[in-house]
C-alpha cells in the first residue's frame, strides 16, 4: 500500500505503527512497516479514511514524529503510493545543572 521514509535522506523507516481510522475516529486496522519501510493494510470499503504512521512502542527510530494522511477510497479499487516521510523530532538539550 506505501512506504515510510525518514524525511531527511529517503532512508526507510522500519517498526513504524500504521493505523487506519474512519471517519468518526474508529481504529479498524493496526499494521506495522517491514525492514524496508512498506506497509499494507486490509481491503477498504469505499469511504474516508484517515492513516496515522507513528513509532512503534520500544522501536530504536522513535525520535521521529507522527504523521497523519486523509485518503478516499473507491472500492474495489486498492490505495497504492500512499507514501510518508517522517522528520525527526528536535530534542531541546537539557537544562539540568550536571555540576
Amino acid at each position: 500500500m506505501g512506504r515510510v521514509r525518514t524525511a531527511e535522506n529517503g532512508a526507510p523507516l522500519k517498526n513504524i505503527t500504521v493505523e487506519v481510522l474512519n471517519a468518526s475516529g474508529t481504529l479498524l486496522a493496526t499494521t506495522t512497516t517491514a525492514a524496508d519501510g512498506r506497509y499494507t493494510t486490509p481491503g477498504l470499503a469505499s469511504g474516508s479514511y484517515r492513516l496515522v504512521f507513528r513509532p512503534a512502542d520500544g522501536a530504536a527510530n522513535l525520535p521521529y514524529a507522527q504523521a497523519k494522511r486523509d485518503v478516499a477510497v473507491t472500492a474495489p479499487v486498492a490505495l497504492n503510493g500512499i507514501d510518508v516521510a517522517l522528520a525527526r523530532l528536535q530534542i531541546a538539550p537539557s537544562s539540568k545543572n550536571h555540576a
